[in-house]
């Protein structure tokens, strides 16, 4: 039997968002709203919200289950160097209240990127017009 994991999710990962195909044959198991201790950007180049720690902002977060195929897919999309100062994104395990769940958080400096006070972050896609909500 393949190992199942917690996904957390910030992104365009969430339900109803750009790429949320990538999670829909993984099973939701709820939402919640983490304590003030992030920073959540609209990061440009890649289109995706990013959140690192040390912040005051709410995050909105889905849970997901996810079986360890799904999680090498992630683990590729997200990934852009094996070298761990290259990579934009680490993989970190953070407590929810469904239990550890692993997020993917951005491992960058942020420069000149625009703060989501909401810590709730939609990205849709309406024909091929592109609508971003929550962004301040």
């Amino acid at each position: 039997m393949e190992k199942k994991y917690l996904l957390c999710v910030y992104d365009f990962l969430k339900k109803n968002n750009k790429c949320d195909h990538l999670l829909s044959h993984c099973k939701y198991i709820g939402e919640f709203i983490s304590e003030p201790i992030y920073f959540m950007f609209y990061e440009e180049n890649l289109k995706n919200a990013v959140i690192v720690k040390d912040g005051d902002t709410c995050i909105n977060f889905e849970v997901y289950e996810i079986n360890e195929t799904t999680l090498k897919n992630l683990e590729f999309i997200y990934s852009s160097s094996f070298d761990l100062e290259n990579q934009k994104f680490i993989k970190k395990n953070i407590e929810t209240p469904y239990g550890d769940a692993i997020i993917f958080m951005y491992n960058k400096k942020i420069i000149n990127n625009k703060l989501i006070n909401s810590g709730n972050f939609v990205f849709l896609r309406n024909k091929s017009e592109e609508i971003k909500h929550g962004l301040e």
